[in-house]
């Protein structure tokens, strides 16, 4: 899957294809493996349910009535043939079911194995899993977020979707999150891992190390690229090179575990951009905080005699400047305030260029 924050809210099964058979005959739920446990997890996570149907109402309640164990007054919603014929086939049954439960449809998760259904859907900012086997061609033009061959896998996919409770992140995520960075930097000595409160690197004797620490409290969006070029940029004005990076990430209530995962995935990603090792820090979950914070650490490493101390400047001196003025602020007032430079005369073309802005502060060369 991408790398995408995600919070399930609500999942829809579309049955045609997956549990209603080309000749418009309903499967035995009880005889599909895992089947029950999956919506008693669902349920159990209290996500809200939605089935899709051109069977009517009452065929699909009964055939969940049937399902061993399950309550049928827990499908929230069931979207029949009525509703898809009166709003015809271009129907977003996406954005339909998340205006009957009242929620964003960015929250909705459509299983369906109509892969047309599946690229609708994902247009319109759902969350999609594909489940089966896609031809030759709808390889070619697949870009949903999962693929799952039988329903059993959706369980993971909803436990990451949903809000974590208070407190650190489990260990089993914190393994699955760190096995997915690469530490290939030999100066690093103990590299992060479950139950290290440190990291330790190797630093040469002729040279002279550089610490810097910034927070990141705003820019939610790309909070993770913030803290990793706002902290690097700082070590390299003093003429040293960025190195190793510790973060403590901390976020609120009802985030979920792909949520962190994203910001996680894209704290690696720039430190991997600027030959930066991600070495360690903390993460947790707190009422603390009412969004996401990153706290950053970076360390680099100069030769003494080239050491750029800013209190020997003197008038006369050239100040290199590498781009333009107010680079950074002005990406971060349109990202934070778009809304209100709308209302104040600016067109959505130039926010977006404003915002745009944030891919080009960095002072560094990028790693080849």
């Amino acid at each position: 899957m991408k790398n995408r924050p995600i919070h399930i809210k609500a999942v829809l099964f579309r049955l045609e294809g997956t549990f209603i058979d080309k000749r418009q005959r309903i499967v035995n739920l009880n005889a599909i493996p895992a089947f029950a446990d999956t919506i008693q997890t669902i349920v159990s996570e209290k996500i809200r349910l939605v089935f899709i149907s051109q069977a009517s109402p009452d065929t699909v309640r009964q055939m969940m009535k049937d399902l061993h164990g399950f309550d049928s007054a827990k499908a929230d919603v069931i979207i029949g043939p009525d509703d898809i014929l009166q709003l015809g086939p271009e129907v977003d049954l996406s954005g339909l079911a998340a205006e009957k439960l009242g929620v964003a449809v960015e929250n909705v998760l459509l299983v369906s194995a109509n892969i047309a259904e599946i690229q609708d859907a994902h247009q319109s900012g759902a969350i999609t899993a594909f489940m089966g086997a896609r031809t030759r061609s709808e390889r070619q033009a697949f870009n949903g977020d999962f693929e799952i061959e039988n329903i059993g896998e959706l369980e993971n996919i909803v436990r990451m979707g949903v809000p974590l409770a208070a407190g650190k992140l489990p260990n089993e995520l914190l393994r699955e999150f760190l096995n997915q960075i690469h530490f290939n930097d030999p100066s690093v000595l103990i590299n992060p891992g479950v139950g290290e409160d440190f990291a330790a690197v190797n630093v040469k004797s002729e040279e002279v190390l550089v610490l810097k620490s910034d927070p990141i409290t705003f820019a939610t969006d790309s909070i993770g690229q913030y803290a990793v070029l706002v902290n690097a940029n700082d070590i390299a004005t003093s003429g040293a090179i960025p190195r190793w990076f510790l973060t403590t990430l901390l976020f609120p209530l009802e985030t979920t575990a792909y949520q962190i995962r994203s910001v996680v995935g894209e704290l690696e990603h720039f430190c991997r951009q600027y030959s930066i090792t991600l070495c360690g820090g903390h993460t947790e979950i707190t009422d603390a905080v009412k969004r996401p914070i990153i706290t950053g650490m970076m360390a680099g490493t100069v030769i003494r005699k080239n050491l750029i101390d800013k209190r020997n400047a003197q008038k006369g001196d050239r100040v290199l400047l590498t781009k333009r003025v107010a680079v950074e602020g002005t990406a971060i007032i349109a990202r934070e305030f778009g809304t209100r430079l709308k209302k104040m005369g600016m067109t959505a073309e130039e926010i977006e260029d404003c915002s745009g802005f944030l891919d080009n502060i960095s002072v560094m060369f990028e790693a080849n």
